[in-house]
């Protein structure tokens, strides 16, 4: 079965995108590559994407660590 990824957070900041995810890849859950916003023009928006059966998880990793 494949995978349905889904966007759980965005943020416009390049650092905290990315300490989330280290953080969620702590946690073991699988996130899709960082991806940029595709709109035109470009925005600085980093959209956190992982599997549709570890959303739950994932929120509670993120809201956990947005606290620091």
């Amino acid at each position: 079965m494949e995978d349905h990824f889904v966007t759980v957070r965005t943020y416009h900041d390049y650092i905290t995108a990315q300490l989330i995810l280290n953080a969620l890849h702590d946690a073991g859950i699988t996130t899709f590559p960082l991806s940029e916003s595709s709109a035109l023009p470009p925005t600085d928006e980093y959209h956190i994407m992982v599997p549709e059966h570890e959303v739950d998880n994932a929120i509670d990793v993120i809201e956990k660590n947005e606290e620091f």
